[in-house]
């Protein structure tokens, strides 16, 4: 079966490309012939400049006028190209080697029949700022509304609102998501709380399944790693959003428990940041740093995740801004929710020196029977 995943495009960000390589891989395995879809990145000006350019061109031929912007939002767009380029250079390598991917630069430019199946997940894919934003297109295109009356199977696997509620949704597109919902064969989430949300807003059942990195065991991570450096340290920091509570954080907890902080990532979202500063690391040495690590400070879903599979005591700060439901039903389902802080000051040791010990087979069982039932229906 030729099928298609619809996620968030694929970035910088670990956690991103690490829930589609694993989902990518798991229906690989299944014996299907799989894609990711991918958007293109600043190939073409927003329709909104081409619209303006137009216009331009307009005024231009008939009053004999220059265009000024116009040049200058062409040189900011190939400078944000190349600031891609640069920031991605050892994070595309990964993407290139491990996911096969389409590249298109609209969801209609994918022609009827062209898949037997469109697997929507995971990620935040149906958290209305991002998706809109990353793929220039309505929500409701993240329930398969590009692919109104065609003959395919859909199926939702762990895809994520961010949130507990769908306050971002327009009130205009939840009719077309719902209508497009109904449609799917099959809808898992990766929350509990979109359960509700499908249920309440979308009149449509659905069952929690893990995350898709989850689906993998730690030991396909470690198969990834290249062991030519090791961590110099061993308390991984992998926090999204700097601030001084989390600054304080660390420096607590390294004093107090005498470890050596390490981090993993650069300052990739920071645009006042050097460029060089900007650059991400692998995704190889991402992993390395939770097999490596002895404890875990983060304010990250996924390193939340890579903490559980690889087994490491970690803390999370909540991240609000950034979706605290994630949070809660992830570790909610692992019974580890007093990882989740909100206030650096007293700490229960047990935090910093008991392992989650998790045991994920019937959760990987429960969500693997789920997709090989919703394909093969």
């Amino acid at each position: 079966m030729k099928i298609a995943i619809l996620t968030l495009p694929l970035h910088t960000n670990y956690g991103g490309i690490l829930q589609a390589y694993a989902l990518h891989t798991t229906l690989n395995g299944f014996g299907h012939e799989v894609k990711v879809l991918q958007k293109q990145r600043y190939n073409t000006y927003p329709l909104s400049t081409r619209v303006k350019h137009g216009i331009h061109q307009l005024i231009n031929g008939i009053l004999k006028l220059e265009m000024p912007e116009y040049v200058d939002v062409q040189h900011l767009v190939n400078k944000k190209k190349n600031e891609f380029k640069i920031c991605s250079q050892y994070t595309q390598p990964f993407i290139d080697t491990y996911i096969s991917y389409q590249t298109i630069q609209s969801l209609y430019d994918i022609k009827e029949g062209e898949f037997d199946a469109i697997v929507v997940g995971s990620d935040q894919i149906w958290r209305q700022l991002y998706f809109t934003e990353m793929w220039e297109a309505p929500i409701s295109d993240a329930f398969l509304k590009f692919t109104r009356g065609w003959d395919i199977k859909r199926v939702a696997y762990a895809p994520s609102f961010g949130l507990d509620n769908i306050s971002e949704y327009p009130s205009d597109v939840i009719h077309d998501c719902t209508e497009m919902l109904k449609s799917f064969d099959a809808v898992s989430v990766r929350e509990y709380s979109g359960v509700n949300i499908c249920s309440s807003f979308f009149d449509t059942k659905a069952m929690v399944v893990v995350d898709p990195t989850m689906l993998l065991s730690k030991e396909n991570y470690i198969s990834l790693i290249n062991d030519s450096q090791k961590c110099n340290g061993n308390l991984l920091v992998y926090v999204l959003d700097c601030n001084e509570r989390t600054d304080w954080l660390v420096y607590d907890i390294a004093n107090k428990y005498h470890m050596q902080p390490f981090y993993v990532n650069s300052k990739i979202d920071n645009q006042s940041a050097s460029l060089n500063d900007r650059i991400q690391p692998p995704v190889e040495q991402w992993l390395k740093g939770f097999r490596d690590a002895d404890f875990v400070i983060t304010d990250s879903f996924h390193a939340c995740v890579f903490s559980i599979i690889f087994n490491k005591p970690f803390v999370v700060m909540g991240n609000k801004e950034r979706g605290m439901a994630r949070f809660e039903s992830l570790l909610m389902m692992f019974n580890q929710q007093h990882r989740l802080i909100t206030s650096t000051h007293n700490i229960d040791e047990a935090i910093i020196t008991q392992n989650p010990n998790v045991d994920l087979t019937m959760f990987r069982h429960n969500a693997l029977t789920f997709l090989k039932s919703a394909l093969d229906t």
